[in-house]
């Protein structure tokens, strides 16, 4: 049974391993990009032809290619002009405009540390604040 003091890992062991990983990290990144590359070079067109022939210009479409089974996936991601939206729906009225539009308000950290502690909104607006904290992530700086 190890005691107590043979199962602490020194700082310095544990920065080395976390570098090491940093190092492997990258390289399989790097890897992976290339094999994406590979593959899409190879197979985008028929995939995204089979997605077509269904229709679609994103979603997921199986093929067997090589008798290897092969999974593609196209995501696709909307953004809308909020400004725009803004006057579509001050037109079209807040009772129509709730109906097919979500309306969020925010506002930088940089204004809410302007409202002075004393005015009548600080209250409110910091009672619709709310603040998420991550888990601390430790480095080791590079000392120069």
């Amino acid at each position: 049974m190890k005691t107590p003091k043979e199962k602490e890992v020194s700082i310095e062991k544990l920065k080395s391993r976390l570098t090491s990983i940093a190092r492997e990290k990258a390289f399989l990144v790097n890897e992976e990009k290339e094999i994406q590359a590979a593959l899409r070079e190879k197979l985008q067109r028929p995939f995204v032809d089979e997605l077509k022939t269904l229709g679609k210009e994103s979603g997921e479409v199986t093929m067997l290619v090589d008798d290897v089974k092969v999974k593609m996936e196209i995501r696709k991601t909307v953004t809308w002009d909020s400004d725009q939206l803004y006057l579509i729906a001050k037109e079209m009225g807040p009772e129509n405009a709730v109906k097919i539009m979500t309306i969020e308000a925010s506002m930088p950290e940089s204004n809410y540390n302007k409202i002075p502690v004393d005015s009548k909104w600080w209250g409110p607006i910091t009672s619709a604040r709310t603040v998420k904290y991550s888990e601390p992530k430790f480095t080791f700086p590079t000392q120069e």
